[in-house]
């Protein structure tokens, strides 16, 4: 008899065999005393293309009805899930995952690969071109290198029962911008977003089989470039303080140690032309599965290294410029 595998999609999986063919297609309710099932152990999530911020500490993925993930079956062969239980619509922290009949090793590598169009279960690219259509939200992630990996162990206690957790694989900023230059600051809107680095942070790589390890990547590239906002509007930077609900732009890339120059491109009522604002950061570890907060301030003093030093004062109590820095970097729910 041959035997079929749903997955609940969360971080720790079980699977309870059952029997029997099926042909539900993704939009019809399948009947899982059919399948053999993988079912959550924990909390951990996944992910998915809706995040949500809860007070800058946690960032929480969901799935969505038309995501896929696949099962490292060997080196060139891998396997689709066929369908999944989760809603039209809907936006959902867990959900089963199921694929065709037959598989019963020990363990299965279990990888996501962003937007369903991959559909050699294979290879991911971290695209040079990450256009956001709004503002806080990253629904273009999954077209732009979002992706994820787990390895599924048997559990040894219990027949048919395996054990997976994922971790995503890039690394993620948040660029959070403002401005408290009252000279630019009203009307303005910010068209694009820029970021050039001094290694790799884009490529095209086969998850399965060696990760986001540059060494076995092809297509490298060193820049990434965000258009932003519907039909390239723009998002506003009329604000004087930090308002991810206003202006946030979610960016996939390369994990690692990089030393990174941002470019934002705006315009303003106040000021005739594109402005083009240029900072170069220190080089910072962006690590594996963790989201980025890089705030920047644009000013027409963007690029200055120092404040003026005013009357009585010495280059010695001159204070830098903040004008772009790294806030802090917060782990996805650790390992999912």
């Amino acid at each position: 008899m041959k035997r079929n595998i749903g997955l609940w999609a969360t971080a720790a999986l079980l699977f309870c065999s059952c029997a029997n063919d099926v042909s539900e297609s993704t939009t019809q309710p399948i009947d899982e005393s059919q399948y053999t099932t993988f079912m959550a152990q924990d909390g951990g999530l996944t992910r998915n293309p809706h995040i949500w911020d809860n007070n800058n500490n946690t960032w929480t993925p969901h799935w969505q009805q038309d995501d896929r993930l696949w099962l490292h079956v060997s080196e060139n062969d891998r396997i689709g899930s066929v369908g999944n239980n989760i809603a039209a619509g809907a936006v959902v922290q867990q959900a089963k995952f199921y694929f065709p009949a037959g598989y019963n090793n020990p363990t299965y590598g279990v990888h996501y690969l962003g937007h369903p169009s991959r559909t050699d279960g294979r290879y991911v690219t971290i695209h040079p071109s990450q256009w956001q259509a709004y503002a806080y939200n990253n629904d273009h992630i999954r077209y732009v290198g979002d992706c994820a990996f787990g390895t599924a162990y048997r559990n040894a206690a219990k027949a048919g029962v395996y054990d997976v957790k994922f971790t995503r694989l890039p690394a993620y900023l948040c660029i959070t911008p403002y401005c408290s230059d009252e000279s630019i600051r009203n009307g303005a809107m910010l068209k694009m977003v820029r970021i050039y680095s001094d290694n790799a942070i884009t490529g095209k790589f086969d998850i399965a089989q060696h990760g986001l390890d540059t060494n076995f990547a092809t297509d490298l590239g060193t820049y990434i470039e965000s258009g932003l906002g519907v039909g390239n509007a723009g998002f506003p930077v009329n604000n004087a303080s930090i308002n991810k609900s206003l202006n946030a732009i979610f960016i996939v890339m390369v994990p690692g140690v990089h030393t990174l120059t941002f470019e934002f491109q705006f315009t303003s009522p106040q000021q005739a032309g594109l402005i083009t604002l240029k900072k170069t950061i220190d080089a910072y570890d962006y690590r594996p599965n963790t989201m980025t907060n890089i705030v920047a301030n644009l000013t027409t003093s963007f690029d200055a290294e120092n404040l003026i030093i005013e009357a009585g004062g010495s280059i010695a109590t001159a204070k830098k410029q903040g004008s772009i820095q790294v806030q802090e970097d917060k782990d996805w729910d650790g390992s999912f």
